[in-house]
């Protein structure tokens, strides 16, 4: 992910985003679901490579079951959105390397906590 490629309205869209995160953050899964995944899809957009848009929305449906699911443990919304603000930070300041650091911590933060709220259920 490429910080450097973005724009001043991705960087609007971003922070739309994350205000209407924090106005959902202990309401409903389903929704904040749908805006973590605008999210990450616009940061694949701004990224400027036109193939990871499309990988993610080509898997939408599962990434929406998933990541509903991941955030109907609400204890996790205030980490994510955390991370959400500093990646969006990051973005901002064009920092690329940072960009990139702190988007790795957040994916493995995410794989981690969704394996585990899948092995309770099951």
């Amino acid at each position: 992910m490429s910080s450097i490629n973005r724009t001043k309205e991705h960087l609007k869209e971003l922070s739309d985003i994350i205000f209407e995160e924090k106005k959902e953050s202990q309401v409903n899964p389903q929704e904040i679901a749908k805006l973590d995944f605008k999210f990450h899809f616009l940061i694949m957009e701004a990224s400027g490579n036109f193939f990871y848009p499309l990988l993610l929305n080509s898997f939408k449906q599962i990434y929406l079951h998933l990541v509903e699911l991941f955030y109907s443990d609400t204890s996790v919304s205030e980490t994510v959105f955390n991370y959400h603000n500093e990646l969006y930070a990051a973005i901002k300041r064009k920092d690329k390397d940072d960009s990139k650091k702190i988007m790795t911590e957040l994916l493995n933060h995410g794989a981690e906590h969704l394996e585990r709220v899948i092995n309770k259920n099951v």
